[in-house]
């Protein structure tokens, strides 16, 4: 079995197709580019189908169940993915590289929740802290929901946006880009950039300071996770733990108001 049959995802697999003329530049540089676009896109429609039925403030309202529209950014990007990995002879799946030894799976994913929570603990109170002045004093990320609405969110939502987000940033464009520039480091600028500048529509809000909180702190998270995915070059760990922050970013929802 060859390194294209055994790893289609790996970097000496790229490398072939790339070679070959498969793999070009197109690809990973719309699917760098495509969630923030249609972040942009489906808060657009949101708002504007709120607005339409009369709603109070529906641009502002829209913004805070990006976790419920966020499905439009997600079967969009796999639908961009399925195409473009078509002309490289693969499929969605490819991208998981998974090795089927759970056990690693599993502590690769206890591992990567720590590191990701430390990472995002500590960089992100203090980046709050000088934003906001105090380490509590960011803006949540999701408004109240309804019933069904809040249902979804903890369900549905974490699970698919884990598997899209990381299927997009880490098994699909990062490792392309570190083939098609050659250059690990500029591979990972490009991902930690626009997986920060996604960020900032996630949920949209005018507001120059909240923008900048949002866009530094996943930067943060993101040098962690593209350096460590180049590491351990299997995806399915990754999508656990996003999944896991995910769940606990809707969880918060639920915990009282502070006194």
């Amino acid at each position: 079995m060859n390194n294209e049959t055994a790893a289609p995802n790996s970097r000496a697999a790229l490398q072939v197709r790339q070679r070959a003329g498969s793999l070009g530049w197109r690809g990973p540089l719309v699917l760098l580019a495509a969630r923030l676009v249609f972040a942009w896109l489906a808060y657009g429609l949101v708002g504007a189908l709120f607005a339409a039925l009369g709603k109070v403030n529906p641009w502002e309202s829209a913004a805070g169940w990006w976790p419920v529209y966020g499905i439009l950014i997600d079967v969009s990007c796999l639908g961009l993915l399925a195409y473009f990995l078509r002309g490289e002879g693969l499929r969605l799946f490819d991208l998981l590289s998974w090795s089927g030894r759970w056990q690693r799976t599993v502590l690769l994913s206890v591992g990567l929740i720590l590191l990701e929570f430390m990472v995002g603990l500590g960089g992100g109170m203090l980046l709050t802290t000088w934003l906001y002045g105090s380490s509590q004093g960011n803006p949540p990320l999701v408004a109240p929901l309804p019933g069904l609405a809040l249902l979804y969110a903890l369900t549905v939502f974490p699970v698919v946006w884990g598997i899209a987000e990381e299927m997009t940033y880490q098994g699909y464009a990062l490792p392309r880009l570190q083939v098609l520039t050659g250059r690990t480091w500029l591979a990972v600028i490009a991902i930690v950039v626009f997986f920060g500048l996604q960020h900032t529509a996630l949920p949209v809000r005018f507001d120059a300071r909240f923008m900048l909180w949002r866009a530094v702190s996943a930067a943060l998270i993101g040098v962690v996770v593209a350096l460590a995915y180049l590491r351990v070059r299997q995806l399915v760990p990754f999508i656990v733990a996003h999944w896991f922050f995910n769940l606990l970013t809707v969880l918060l929802l639920l915990l009282p108001p502070p006194a």
